[in-house]
């Protein structure tokens, strides 16, 4: 993903969920610039949000998912 900034139906596709579910799960964690009636957000603090969500593993037989 090479854009800075997308808007939540982007942002959406790029996360493979629906528009409803990124709006109800994922941006209330994100700043975002509101311009009318679209939202923007960084494609920086989208990936930083993500990475939120996944659990560190418990053992040592699950690798943890690569930085």
């Amino acid at each position: 993903m090479h854009k800075y900034i997308m808007r939540s139906e982007t942002a959406s596709e790029f996360l493979d969920m629906p528009v409803g579910t990124f709006d109800e799960a994922i941006a209330p964690y994100l700043d975002c610039i509101v311009l009318g009636e679209e939202s923007y957000y960084m494609t920086e603090d989208l990936m930083f949000v993500v990475k939120l969500f996944f659990k560190r593993p418990e053992t040592a037989e699950i690798l943890p998912f690569p930085k």
